[in-house]
């Protein structure tokens, strides 16, 4: 399989975003305790209806890696890593 990067496609990579933090949730061992919710709403939301935490952004900018460790630290569950 080729993979066409955004240059062979003429494209401009985006930007705005420093893509040195990755976000992890692994959904399986998410029981939708909320805490990484009140650590980061930002970053992960949880609905009326949802039995998991659902990630908003993988690759936040540098300036909620605080938040980001926050929510790491806070999981019952140890569902969330922060990488890079």
């Amino acid at each position: 399989m080729i993979e066409l990067g955004y240059v062979a496609l003429g494209l401009r990579p985006p930007r705005h975003r420093d893509a040195s933090m990755k976000i992890f949730l692994d959904a399986s061992k998410c029981e939708a305790h909320g805490d990484c919710v009140l650590a980061a709403p930002e970053l992960f939301d949880l609905g009326d209806d949802d039995e998991v935490a659902r990630l908003l952004d993988a690759t936040p900018p540098e300036s909620l890696r605080a938040k980001a460790e926050s929510a790491v630290k806070l999981c019952p569950v140890s569902a969330i890593r922060v990488e890079g």
